[in-house]
């Protein structure tokens, strides 16, 4: 396996991580605060959300929709209209908007501490389109790492 591969399968694997805490966080174990319905409510998420500093919390997930889950190439459980960008933390929110719009899809969660947000790609891509697109996105300077939005727990 050649280096930039591995490097980049170690991000990935970060990244899975990273939203199994999140998801735990964020979801099934939310704190108690003036954010709380942020946090919970998929009718009062908003893009907008993920750029304003003064907001404290840790992140927002779209509540899984199971009818969406099907099963990559390489044997995992994938929502297959979604992608997670992880971008540069110098790339503004002007420019994350841009892509978002030029790529047809819309921001449906983020974590903002570490520049990662949930993508929802519109229509209905295959496993095939998905994983090319990802490949297409990992070439963009402005990001860092863009990958399937696993499912990272059981069941």
């Amino acid at each position: 396996m050649n280096k930039k591969l591995f490097i980049i399968l170690i991000i990935v694997l970060v990244l899975i991580i990273g939203g199994t805490i999140a998801i735990y966080f964020v979801k099934i174990r939310p704190q108690k605060s003036i954010n709380e319905e942020i946090i919970n409510s998929d009718s009062n998420f908003q893009s907008s959300q993920c750029f304003n500093q003064d907001l404290e919390f840790l992140g927002y997930v779209k509540p899984l929709d199971k009818s969406k889950i099907v099963v990559s190439k390489a044997g995992s459980k994938i929502i297959k209209d979604q992608i997670i960008i992880m971008f540069k933390q110098e790339i503004l929110e002007q420019k994350i908007r841009e892509l978002v719009q030029q790529i047809n899809a819309e921001i449906v969660g983020c974590t903002p501490d570490i520049n990662s947000f949930q993508i929802e790609l519109k229509g209905d891509p295959s496993i095939d389109s998905l994983e090319s697109f990802i490949d297409a996105l990992n070439k963009n300077p402005d990001i860092q790492v863009a990958a399937t939005n696993n499912i990272a727990y059981p069941n």
